[in-house]
């Protein structure tokens, strides 16, 4: 009977706490959100910087706090010494990709004009939606104009990433008590369970964010070298584009080169053609080297449900829905497999 009260009483102060954060969240909205960026920012960071802090605790015997410490230092100096070589010109060339863009896309347009009325003299008449159209045209611009102003808001990320970073150093170094306190907050008969499957989505999250961010650097040092080598102009901002929208699977390739291919075609037909190939190449590079070496099988999912998930995530938030399917994916795996019934078949 003790036990049961006892059941009861939990219950009712779940339901409480969850009722509470619910008015909470409806009340401070925006802070909310910002506090839960900020927290899944330091999550990640902790993610990205746990091997280095465990190399050097390793390597150097040093205690773990000067272990997380020398970690974290070593992998922002490195990162600052790759921005003050890089900086300089991606600025200049991201300001010129910016300021080109709305005209690359009229001329874009232009062209899927004269195209259409060149086949129509002909008697050819092309399906609806297979020349992109002035509507997707128009709306890229929006979209440009947008991350344009997100550069200029640099100061407010800047501070952003700083305290997203801090927080993926406490996490790490004060990782044992932050997973005691949580496991505190399980009940007693589900928390084996509980833990058993944070422990796959760690194991499993980690590999892939780092795995994924190897593969994207490599690929944005291929794509600004081949785009360097066809003339293209901004070409280091462009392969960092081809880099970044190199995480989504799929589709992603194919987002990330369209704005080299708008600004090769300032250059002519004959170097939008040989900046096409080369982004090929970069890709089957990645798809038949890189990836199955860096990737190996990290994630182990059918490419259908990559898919499914990449179109749902699209669908609710766009690219960046499209980011993180995959790592939703992962979690909801996880889950299925250790929770509440093994399902090792998922």
């Amino acid at each position: 009977m003790r036990v049961t009260l006892k059941m009861t009483s939990s219950k009712k102060r779940l339901i409480a706490a969850l009722v509470l954060s619910l008015l909470v969240f409806l009340r401070w909205r925006a802070q909310c959100l910002l506090a839960a960026k900020l927290a899944l920012g330091g999550v990640l960071a902790a993610f990205l910087l746990q091997p280095a802090c465990g190399f050097f605790s390793r390597k150097t015997g040093l205690n773990r706090n000067g272990a997380v410490l020398a970690g974290f230092l070593a992998a922002l100096g490195a990162a600052a010494a790759l921005l003050a070589l890089l900086l300089p010109p991606l600025i200049g060339q991201l300001n010129e990709l910016f300021a080109a863009m709305p005209r690359l896309i009229k001329n874009l347009d232009d062209f899927r004009i004269r195209a259409e009325a060149f086949l129509a003299e002909r008697g050819i008449q092309l399906p609806e939606g297979v020349l992109p159209g002035p509507d997707i045209l128009s709306g890229a611009i929006p979209l440009w104009n947008g991350t344009a102003a997100l550069g200029r808001s640099a100061a407010g990320a800047i501070a952003e990433f700083a305290v997203m970073i801090t927080l993926g150093y406490y996490f790490i170094r004060d990782r044992e008590t932050l997973c005691l306190r949580l496991e505190l907050l399980v009940p007693s008969a589900r928390r084996r369970v509980v833990l058993r499957t944070a422990a796959a989505i760690r194991q499993e999250i980690g590999a892939y964010l780092r795995c994924q961010l190897l593969i994207s650097m490599i690929v944005a040092a291929l794509a600004a070298f081949f785009l360097l080598l066809c003339g293209v102009r901004a070409w280091l901002a462009l392969g960092l584009i081809v880099g970044l929208f190199n995480l989504i699977p799929y589709f992603g390739p194919l987002l990330g080169g369209l704005p080299a291919m708008l600004m090769a075609l300032t250059g002519g037909l004959n170097r939008a053609l040989l900046t096409a190939v080369s982004l090929l190449l970069v890709q089957q590079i990645d798809n038949m080297l890189i990836s199955p070496r860096v990737m190996g099988a990290v994630t182990g999912l059918h490419p259908a449900l990559v898919l499914v998930a990449i179109t749902v995530g699209g669908s609710l938030s766009g690219i960046g829905g499209m980011l993180f399917s995959v790592p939703v994916l992962l979690i909801i795996r996880a889950i299925a497999r250790n929770w509440p019934v093994p399902c090792k078949n998922v």
